[in-house]
């Protein structure tokens, strides 16, 4: 829900709800409604004199505002930093998985290879054989 401040300070007059002051609190610093949202709801008075502490010493609200910025670039740190060690382990995994295929490609290779020598040997036997029975044959 939406509700634009300077249309609810010209529209209500009266204090009837929390809510009604949380809007006075955040629409006016005019002395008449201060006064109005305090006597309706006395809990904001201690609201009212924090605000007014940081207009009499700004320099807490900027060290309140310096810490939260330095936290806020912490936490951002950590997590681009978490964001970085998932990425990580993402593409150690690819290269573990990369590793293993690579692995299992060159034992098929060596075992073709080995077939293979083993067909060449296989060739040479029977071209001497034939080169034998060619050679007998003449006889």
């Amino acid at each position: 829900m939406f509700i634009a401040l300077d249309i609810f300070r010209e529209i209500t007059h009266n204090i009837d709800k929390e809510l009604d002051a949380w809007l006075y609190f955040l629409s006016s610093d005019e002395p008449e409604d201060i006064k109005r949202v305090i006597e309706a709801y006395p809990a904001f008075l201690e609201l009212y004199r924090e605000i007014a502490e940081f207009q009499r010493r700004p320099e807490e609200l900027i060290a309140m505002y310096n810490e939260t910025l330095a936290l806020f670039d912490k936490n951002t740190v950590e997590l681009m930093i978490e964001e970085q060690q998932e990425e990580i382990k993402k593409l150690a995994e690819e290269v573990r998985n990369k590793k293993a295929e690579l692995e299992q490609s060159k034992a098929d290779q060596r075992e073709k290879d080995k077939e293979l020598r083993k067909r060449d040997e296989e060739l040479a036997r029977l071209r001497r054989e034939i080169e034998r029975l060619g050679g007998n044959a003449g006889e």
